[in-house]
């Protein structure tokens, strides 16, 4: 190695490279920068973190095999550590679509091989005490640590995700309870329909929530083989199983994951179904989330041209000009929405890339993290401020809910037992000609007294199965 304008020289088998002075990566990173086409995004800080747990697992794994010396092993469990905690993270500058993952273990390999020689006296770049390969890299191949960092990178994300989806359930839970004797109507295509509860919407939502969490922790089950030992193809030539029992163990403890070994290392390596698998569970949920976006848009919609049954925590718009300086924004619904969507066209990326590998090995497998990783990212940062900022403040307009329900047709249910089928289908008529309410017409014309009407309109009995639709001779509750 020599040194140059705070440059230093290193050659490998295809020339010189020149990397600046005080970098810890070296040759390989170097060449895979070359060919870079975009930066590495925040999602692949999960992917890097799993390939570090997996790197001190075999620092330690190799010590107890005997293959590595105890300094050495734990000058790697030392440099993982500090990248871990913060440190040198702008040393891995590989590109995430490049070489199919196998230069960001080569960077991994490089950043840690040089900061271990200098923590032992070395110098950086000549790799005289930890060598990239030969230490770092010691029964492992890329073929095999990164498709088993994906898995742990996912299940690992997963944790955080999980956390806002119940937390999500149980504000809509909350809500539920909350809105459960606010009787509305049930709307058809849109159509006015049935009366129904404006709790029970707000459960059926949580149940959703709750059934789509369910399916994803069930597709995440399927990650929990990782590819430990099975070296280039599947058949785990260059390494043993006594090493992948080691380092899976030592990973359990590090992750707190009851990952285990594959009963067929040939299929884990071959078939991407199990991120498809995962993939799709997230679509499901994101599925979800969009239809609920879009009903609490609606119930939302107003205030005089919409349904305007529910009141949502407005975001005022700074840039709007007089007079729509105050017109409501709803940043955090849309975000909402628009995260869902990516999630979806994410998905069909991960089954894209899935069909694209080719017998032992599939090349996609960097977009194939990028998307899933992504994926949780968005919808876990996205739920979060939705969940606080937004959900947890919906107040319901009671009055228009029951303004709505009022004069709708539903009441004609009611009032044909009360005042005859032929005035019911006039004051209805009369109604829709004249803007009036159909309360307003019945007081007006004296068919019924205000308490006798209020009273027969009562409605919550029809949101319930098997009840009969109130009447004058039905007994019925009185309270609302």
């Amino acid at each position: 190695m020599t040194k140059k304008d705070n440059q230093r020289v290193e050659k490998d088998q295809f020339g010189e490279v020149h990397i600046p002075a005080g970098a810890y990566w070296g040759c390989q990173t170097a060449r895979a920068r070359e060919a870079a086409i975009n930066q590495p995004g925040s999602s692949r800080q999960h992917l890097l973190d799993a390939l570090l747990m997996i790197k001190k697992a075999a620092a330690i794994a190799n010590f107890e095999l005997g293959t590595l010396e105890l300094i050495t092993s734990r000058s790697i469990r030392q440099c993982c550590d500090e990248i871990t905690s913060g440190q040198f993270r702008d040393q891995f500058l590989t590109d995430r679509f490049v070489g199919s993952g196998s230069c960001l273990v080569d960077n991994i390999n490089e950043v840690l091989a040089n900061r271990a020689n200098e923590t032992l006296g070395g110098k950086i770049g000549q790799f005289e005490y930890v060598h990239p390969i030969a230490h770092v890299n010691l029964n492992q191949t890329n073929d095999d640590i990164y498709p088993s960092a994906i898995r742990v990178a996912i299940l690992l994300s997963m944790r955080d995700l999980e956390l806002v989806l119940l937390d999500l359930e149980r504000l809509l839970r909350r809500k539920s309870l909350e809105f459960e004797r606010i009787v509305k109507v049930g709307r058809i295509s849109l159509r006015d329909s049935l009366p129904v509860t404006l709790g029970q919407e707000f459960n059926a939502y949580a149940t959703a929530i709750e059934k789509a969490l369910r399916q994803l922790k069930e597709a995440a089950s399927e990650l929990l083989e990782i590819n430990l030992g099975a070296a280039y193809v599947g058949s785990g030539l260059g390494t043993s199983l006594a090493f992948a029992d080691k380092t899976l163990n030592q990973l359990r403890q590090l992750t707190g994951l009851p990952i285990r070994l594959p009963d067929d290392y040939f299929r884990i390596t071959q078939s991407m179904a199990d991120y498809v698998r995962y993939a799709s569970a997230l679509k499901l949920l994101a599925l979800e989330l969009v239809k609920i976006g879009n009903d609490l848009r609606l119930l939302n919609s107003g205030p005089s041209g919409g349904l305007g049954e529910i009141k949502m925590p407005t975001q005022i718009s700074q840039v709007m000009p007089a007079p729509l300086s105050n017109r409501e924004n709803h940043i955090l619904l849309n975000s909402l929405i628009m995260a869902s969507i990516q999630v979806i066209s994410n998905e069909n990326t991960v089954s894209l890339c899935a069909q694209g590998g080719q017998l032992e090995n599939n090349p996609n497998l960097p977009l194939i993290a990028e998307s899933i990783l992504g994926s949780i990212e968005l919808l876990q940062s996205t739920l979060q401020a939705f969940n606080q900022k937004c959900l947890s403040l919906v107040t319901a307009d009671q009055a228009q809910c029951r303004r709505v329900l009022l004069n709708s047709e539903n009441v004609a249910l009611i009032l044909i037992e009360y005042i005859g089928e032929e005035k019911t289908a006039q004051i209805l008529s009369e109604s829709t000609r004249s803007g009036k309410t159909i309360e307003e017409l019945v007081l007006q014309q004296n068919l019924m007294t205000r308490e006798a009407f209020e009273k027969s309109m009562y409605l919550r009995p029809l949101t319930r199965p098997g009840q009969n639709i109130p009447g004058k001779h039905n007994t019925r509750e009185t309270t609302t």
